[in-house]
């Protein structure tokens, strides 16, 4: 969906998107090197009652099935320079 944005936005020159998993992040990012880490991690922890959409995708991005927050944060803790922010969204 990223990919598809980057196109219809006519963003190809100016954003890479990179499909892959968190925690290879620094194979195509060098550590200390980014200014702004800005992420909508999944917000609802993964528990077996959990109700789940069917829409893999869906409940990849709502549920934390293939990352967690904690991740989330010591990734962009590598990535960070000195005094680098770090931005996420929540739901409400």
């Amino acid at each position: 969906m990223a990919s598809r944005s980057v196109k219809l936005n006519n963003l190809k020159n100016q954003v890479t998107v990179i499909n892959d998993d968190l925690k290879n992040t620094t194979k195509y990012v060098k550590k200390d090197s980014v200014d702004v880490v800005t992420v909508n991690p999944p917000y609802f922890l993964n528990y077996e009652t959990s109700e789940k959409n069917p829409n893999e995708y869906l409940a990849i991005a709502r549920h934390e099935l293939t990352t967690n927050l904690s991740q989330v944060v010591e990734t962009a803790g590598k990535l960070l320079k000195m005094n680098g922010k770090f931005f996420y969204g929540a739901s409400s």
